[in-house]
């Protein structure tokens, strides 16, 4: 080869690794196909022409220059399309006849060279190779010609058009690029033509070296402005219109631009109707959520998950969560934003229902102990303000057990209803009648004049009891018993009210019966045993009276142990043994608990190391953390430190804490589990459904567990809509990656109703584990042992209790 075929050898080299190298940047962009059989054209024309150049004989030369009509007759056609698609007009290529404007003439003049070769007299040796002498009369040269020109002058106008109207710097400079180089390689590939033939010289036609220029232009562009990388305009809207949220694109100043199919099928618009309006409008009027607050946040990153609600075309408003990001070009220019919502009208009715089913007794619907706490805080601060008085009544049905027991627990339910309306019916509208559990009812009387005017209402709640009861063809004679504490002279606080009516409460049921008694300092004696216990606190720890029950965890679909929850009692050498309600809220208040629970976590972190190095099973071992242990300050260095001096695994540990403790503040809980998490630490949420139940709470935390509120199994057999709330908590919370525990399991019918939640609810997951009474009650750890050394020789499926 001379040095003309090895120019034309090296463009041939140049171009096909730019067609390579640009279609493996994206395959499925349209643009990037069309750039790479572009140069595939320029490709095969420079190889042909340098065996052209080059060959042996006049039928070789022939041969060759067929090959290398196929790409210089196609090239215009791929420059044209190369455009269209790069300027947008996509709607043109829509159109099944613009293929045959774009690729028909080529296809024409490739099958003439083919056939009859009219624009070609001869081809001659010259000094460099072979020529071709070229009939510039045949009117296949002259219609080739005006094709080459005006495709490529079409295609520079929308290249021009397009660089001087971009919104965009990026695009601008893109285009700018594109151009330049165009017409740079227009201009010299045009001269090397024309001079060819015009002038006479003795060299071979360089046409297609001169159009290496844009070649390497666009491949500038490429990386220097992500030019033919971005997913094509078409796929983007495809993505978009699959997405099952609503997505909103705004420009700076709030106007939308456009919206996918889902935004109109959530507000009710067409998308016509939303383009080029004021986001404002579809948000309710004086919303703190408007396009120009979302845009304020931005400014300080990108929105997360913000509660907020839309209004759709016929004024109807859908709570939504939304999030949302600023769009940036390649010179940190702000372009607009995208805005994502969710509809998240079935998850706040759930959330409605859990909220409801959280706070009031699923038999009776009256208010639960959670709701009395929250107004019995407000009666007092009510009374405090106003100087008034209230009473709280706790009530106890006499023999209800007999009940049960001769007539059945549905006649006992049934019983319990019917004694809720009438307590109900009893009491004014502003007071409160509640059911704590079993056949206890307390009542909350408020607004007294005066201590003396509870006697009122008492008489009439005690006659009202005591009227006969028609439960299916069953005629009952009831009784109750009630204890009255008045608030301030019987406590000023909810605890002190709560254990004194109590108290009152027993004192009558130990005097008589059918009776109501009031609380008097002589019957004190248990309130005056548990401030002497918070003295004693102190020493416990001293003596060595704290002691730690293990609880197993068992697998539902095996039966095997998969953790323990580590339980605390006080062994106190004159009261004996002492449950942890007893004494931890005393302990919370003295200060004690923190001491107290990092004993129990070391002794329970010693005690699995222990189970792990005997290679018992692995297993979790939980404990659990108070509200006050929660915020000490040094928690996380606590943690560490306990689990450094055992050498147990973090993995192995389970911190559980409520719901309520996560609540009281977000932020600083979020830092200390994320924190902990950092090092393995794993969470649990226990009593979950005890307060306002919502998984969006949890969202941001690395949790691994929650535990359900002993109020779902215990009801969970008996009631078909607790049933149906539980199996959505699991599938919520499988959805989030959150494992699922079921505590208070304390019978058959119970685990038999939540083994079975996927049959009753197709396609509900079950429990990851369980742990109650029918398993195992809390025991120590020798027993723990024996039963991991059961499991370990494999002769453990079901512990029951």
């Amino acid at each position: 080869m001379n040095g003309f075929a090895l120019a034309m050898f090296f463009s041939f080299m140049v171009y096909l690794s730019v067609a390579i190298h640009v279609i493996l940047l994206d395959r499925k962009s349209a643009l990037n196909r069309t750039f790479f059989a572009l140069n595939t054209s320029f490709a095969i024309w420079s190889l042909a022409l340098a065996f052209f150049i080059s060959a042996p004989d006049k039928e070789s030369v022939k041969l060759w220059d067929y090959v290398a009509s196929v790409g210089y007759n196609s090239f215009a056609s791929f420059v044209l399309h190369f455009f269209l698609l790069y300027t947008g007009k996509t709607r043109f290529l829509k159109k099944w006849w613009s293929y045959i404007i774009i690729y028909l003439p080529a296809v024409a003049f490739i099958a003439n060279k083919l056939a009859v070769n009219a624009d070609v007299n001869d081809y001659v040796m010259g000094s460099h190779g072979w020529q071709t002498d070229i009939n510039t009369g045949s009117i296949w040269f002259q219609a080739g010609l005006i094709h080459y020109i005006l495709y490529c002058i079409i295609s520079f106008i929308l290249c021009y058009v397009k660089w001087r109207k971009a919104e965009s710097i990026r695009i601008r400079k893109q285009a700018k690029i594109i151009f330049i180089s165009g017409i740079l390689s227009f201009i010299v590939g045009s001269f090397s033509y024309f001079a060819f033939f015009i002038f006479n010289h003795d060299y071979p036609d360089m046409t297609v070296v001169g159009l290496l220029i844009w070649s390497v232009g666009i491949i500038y562009g490429i990386q220097k402005y992500k030019l033919l990388i971005l997913t094509p305009a078409v796929a983007a809207e495809n993505i978009l219109q699959t997405i099952i949220d609503s997505v909103i694109l705004i420009n700076p100043q709030g106007r939308i631009l456009h919206s996918n199919a889902e935004t109109g099928r959530l507000l009710g618009y067409e998308e016509a109707e939303l383009a080029d309006t004021e986001l404002d409008r579809l948000f309710p009027g004086g919303s703190s959520h408007t396009s120009s607050h979302i845009i304020s946040l931005l400014k300080k990153g990108p929105v997360r998950n913000l509660e907020s609600d839309f209004i759709t075309k016929d004024n109807q408003q859908i709570p939504i969560m939304l999030s949302a990001s600023v769009c940036r070009d390649q010179d940190d220019a702000t372009i607009g934003y995208v805005i994502v919502s969710k509809d998240v009208t079935k998850l706040r009715d759930m959330e409605n229902r859990l909220k409801h089913l959280a706070h009031h007794d699923a038999l009776t619907n009256l208010p639960n102990r959670l709701l009395l706490n929250d107004r019995l805080s407000q009666a007092i601060a009510r009374a405090k303000r106003d100087h008034t008085y209230f009473a709280l009544v706790m009530l106890d049905l006499d023999q209800f057990k007999k009940v049960n027991d001769v007539l059945g627990h549905s006649i006992g339910d049934l019983l319990l209803i019917e004694m809720a309306k009438r307590l109900t019916k009893s009491v004014r509208q502003s007071d409160t009648a509640v059911r704590l559990g079993g056949d206890e009812f307390v009542l909350l009387i408020e607004d007294l004049k005066s201590p003396e005017d509870y006697e009122t209402v008492t008489k009439k709640i005690l006659d009202r009891i005591t009227e006969p009861c028609d439960i299916e063809q069953h005629k009952l004679n009831m009784t109750a018993s009630m204890g009255i504490s008045i608030y301030p002279t019987d406590g000023s606080d909810m605890e002190n009210l709560m254990k004194n009516a109590d108290i009152a409460m027993y004192f009558a049921k130990n005097h008589g019966r059918n009776r109501y008694q009031l609380f008097s300092t002589s019957m004190s004696l248990s309130a005056i045993t548990a401030d002497q216990l918070e003295d004693e606190l102190d020493k416990a720890l001293e003596n060595n009276q704290l002691m730690l029950l293990y609880q197993p965890v068992i697998d539902l679909s095996t039966g095997d142990i998969i953790g323990t929850e580590a339980l605390i009692r006080w062994n106190h050498p004159q009261y004996g043994m002492i449950e942890p309600a007893k004494f931890i809220k005393a302990a919370e208040e003295s200060g004690s608990i923190i001491p107290i629970g990092e004993w129990v976590l070391s002794t329970a972190c010693r005690q699995a190391k222990k189970w792990r190095d005997a290679g018992y099973p692995p297993a979790h071992v939980s404990v659990n953390l108070s509200l006050r242990q929660f915020q000490q300050m040094n928690l996380v260095e606590v943690v560490l430190a306990v689990l450094r001096e055992t050498g147990l695994s973090p993995e192995s540990i389970l911190l559980e804490i409520t719901e309520s403790t996560v609540l009281h503040d977000m932020e600083y809980t979020i830092d200390v589990i994320q924190r902990l998490a950092q090092h393995h630490v794993l969470f649990v949420i226990d009593d979950f459904g005890a307060g306002y139940s919502s998984l969006l709470y949890f969202r941001k935390l690395p949790i691994y567990a929650i535990k359900l509120d002993r109020f779902f199994t215990s009801n969970i057999a008996d009631d078909p809509e607790c049933a149906a709330i539980v199996s959505a908590i699991i599938a919520m919370a499988h959805n989030m990656k959150f494992k699922v525990i079921a505590e208070g399991i304390e019978d058959d019918r119970q685990l038999a109703s939540l083994r079975s939640l996927d049959q009753h609810f197709f396609g509900s997951p079950v429990c990851d584990g369980a742990q109650g009474y029918l398993f195992s009650k809390p025991v120590s750890e020798d027993m723990i042992e024996k039963l991991l050394e059961k499991q370990k020789m494999g002769r453990i499926g079901q512990i029951s209790s």
